[in-house]
Formats: structure tokens, sequence, C-alpha cells
């Protein structure tokens, strides 16, 4: 598996404009055709003045390079950098998810321009670059040379396929049981803000899936929507069946609250009504902060609520990068028990898929996730361990799906600067 980011290699020298660049229609055209073959999706291009200056903005919808969000950026910038002349000293690369604006990445068209190629350092670079979570709209009546959007994702699905190992860890029945299981998941942007979501699994091995009947059981199948009421907030509400990581089965509805807080946090909350055969009616809700320490690579999450099985208590994760690979470790304390988790999150598919978005994609997951949970006392039992602080799945989620695991920050981008030659 990669444990750091590719090369990006640099675009020609002759290609990095502004020499022989187009007039502004022509150029807001040009990006957009060399965006479309690219396979990002609601492509367009504007030039905004600003004061005495005008800035190029770009908003994408990506879904091409799906590993890590800067990779579409890095797309981006060369091709902006081909076709603008000097009359434009700034562009803005804006990220979308199901049409809405994620993050804003800016930066002086200068600035890239020398670091592609080679007169300038990673870090000079990124002292230069504001990356901002959902940012403000861009105002389309004082913009010149609008491009309209085109390469709408709307029904253009993805068909996904992963394993997923399934695992018992020191409990009184073994040291050590395993299941592998195959893990297909589909997913459809059906308009703005709303997509389908759903995913089985077929037991394949081990002697955790031994017994089981050779059928795909549904895992998860929802129905999202997601808006933002106002700037500088995310809001996502679901619907159908929602995953634990077992062969639960836990049907409701729930909604998701996600929120910028500074220029290294964000908070995040999970609230559902569920409905399960043993328990009946459970309210689930968990409440997160996640604080990012770029230089380190590393996120704290600190949560605390009312977990699946209806246990109050908090938590605490130490996540760490290495490129894409992340590893964590929790600590779980509810009234029920004390829990340890370790979890590994595993690139498995490129960083760019081999095919655009199209009416149908068949690819790999973008990874393989591996959870292993264990009580902290000595009493491990198989019942106790499966349901002490068990967390709610959702796919896709506002952390992972719309702020890219929590990584939109200048100092993310900084260390994917360096990283990238």
């Amino acid at each position: 598996f990669p444990l750091s980011y590719p090369g990006t290699p640099a675009p020609p020298r002759d290609e990095l404009g502004p020499a022989a660049a187009p007039g502004p229609r022509a150029a807001t055209s040009l990006i957009q055709d060399d965006l479309v073959q690219l396979g990002l999706e609601s492509v367009q291009v504007v030039i905004v003045p600003t004061g005495e200056q005008r800035r190029l903005v770009v908003s994408v919808e990506n879904r091409r390079y799906t590993l890590n969000e800067f990779d579409a950026v890095a797309a981006v910038l060369p091709v902006a950098a081909r076709h603008v002349g000097g009359d434009v000293e700034e562009v803005a690369v804006r990220l979308q998810r199901r049409g809405l604006t994620t993050a804003e990445v800016r930066c002086p068209l200068d600035a890239y321009r020398q670091w592609a190629r080679g007169e300038t350092s990673a870090r000079e670079f990124a002292a230069q670059v504001r990356v901002q979570a959902l940012p403000a709209s861009v105002r389309h009546e004082v913009s010149t040379s609008p491009t309209e959007v085109a390469n709408r994702p709307w029904l253009h699905s993805d068909v996904m396929i992963s394993p997923y190992l399934f695992t018992e860890v020191g409990t009184e029945e073994a040291t050590l049981v395993t299941g592998w299981l195959l893990q297909p998941q589909v997913s459809v942007p059906l308009a703005r803000g709303l997509q389908a979501d759903a995913r089985w699994k077929y037991p394949v091995s081990g002697a955790l899936v031994r017994g089981r009947q050779k059928r795909l059981y549904t895992d998860e199948a929802l129905l999202s929507y997601a808006l933002q009421p106002v700037r500088g907030c995310l809001v996502q509400v679901l619907g159908g069946r929602f995953s634990d990581h077992s062969f639960q089965e836990w049907d409701g509805f729930g909604a998701e609250l996600a929120a910028p807080l500074g220029r290294d946090g964000l908070a995040h909350v999970l609230v559902a009504r569920l409905d399960n055969d043993e328990l009946g009616k459970v309210t689930y809700a968990i409440a997160d902060y996640w604080h990012q320490i770029p230089r380190w690579e590393v996120q704290i999450r600190a949560l605390g609520g009312q977990f699946l099985f209806e246990d109050n208590g908090w938590g605490l994760d130490l996540i760490r990068y290495l490129g894409e690979v992340q590893l964590a470790a929790g600590y779980r304390r509810t009234g029920a028990d004390a829990l340890a988790e370790l979890r590994a999150s595993l690139p498995l598919g490129p960083r760019r898929q081999p095919r655009p978005p199209a009416s149908v994609r068949l690819r790999l997951a973008d990874s393989f996730d591996y959870r292993a949970r264990s009580i902290l006392g000595d009493r491990n039992y198989v019942t106790l361990a499966q349901r002490v602080a068990k967390e709610l799945s959702v796919t896709p989620n506002l952390v992972d799906a719309f702020f890219n695991r929590d990584r939109f920050s200048s100092g993310f981008f900084m260390i994917y600067l360096e990283r990238s030659r």
C-alpha cells in the first residue's frame, strides 16, 4: 500500500502561461473543456473582478480523484495556469459534493507558476495558499465570461467492491477469531444534495461466518439529503437501514450536522431514532469534536453521548496519517465498561479512478477498513465487546465525504505539497 503521496509532475514550462493566453471567454471555455476531459463533474469557470484585480474561479465536483480532494486541486491548477493571461492574478478552486461547495483553495497564479517551475519550495508556495471550508458563494452577477455548468453527476452510479474482515479479539471463546466477507456497494447521486447508497455483505470464510447462509445481507441502505441551511454549517438528513459493522439491523432516520470551528477544529453531531429487532425503539445521539495538528499529520477526536445499545459515555481517538493510510487508537468509557479500539484504513483503489464517472462505473472501493475492539478488564465477553460504545456507520458521512476526512486546512495542504514532489 502507498505510504506517501505520489509525485505530482510539473507541467511543461511553455504550458504555464501567460505569454500566448487567449481572451477571457475563450480561456474559460478551454479550461472547462480540459477539466471535463479529466473526468471532473459540475465544472463551471468564471472570472470575477476583485477591486483592481481579477480572480479565476473554477468550481468542480470531484469523483475521479477519490482518495484525497487535494488531488483535484492539483489537477485544476496547471489547466488554469495554461490558459489564462497575466491580467488574472489569482485562482480559486472550489470543491463541491452533491452540488454543495465544501471548500475553496485560493492562491496567486504567479506563486503557483513559480512552484511548478521549481523556482520556489512547497513551503514558500503554501504560505500564499488559503484553504477555507464552506466558503462564501461567488457573486456571478459581477463575473465576466461565465460558463454554464458542464457534466452534471446526477445518476452517474458507482458500483464498488471491497473485502471486509470481522474479528473477535481476546474474548472468552478465543484469542483471535476471524470472518472474511465481500462487501459490494452502490452509490447514486440523484439531484442536488440527494443521494442513494446501499451496501451488502457476503460471507466467504472464517469461523465467525461459517454458519451463515451464503447470500447477500443488506448491511446499509440509505437515502440522504445534504444542505447548507446557514453559512458555515452543513446538515444531512438520512433514512433507511443503518449499519453498526455487524449483522444487526437498525432501521430508522437520523440527522447529521458538521461545522468548522476556527482554523483547525470541526464540530459534528449525529442523532438517529432507530428500530432494532432485539431492543425495539432506541435513540442514538453522539457529538464529537475533531482537532487537527497538521505538522504531525495527527487528528484528535473527542466524543460523547448515547451509543447504539443505549450506554452513555465518552471517548477519545488519536488518528495518525501516513499519506493516505489512516491509523487510529481509541478509548471508550461508558456505564457498561471501558473499551479500547484499534483501527486502520488502507488505500484499496488508485488515487485516480481508471474511468471517469459514467452511467455505471465498476471499481474497487477507496479503502480497506479494519477495526479491533477489546474490553479493558477481566470480563471480555463476546456479547459485551460487541455492545459497549457501539457507533453507527453512515455512508457517506459529512466528515469523510464532505470535509475530506477533516483535512481541509492550509496546514494539511502544505503537507500535501511537500510530499507530492
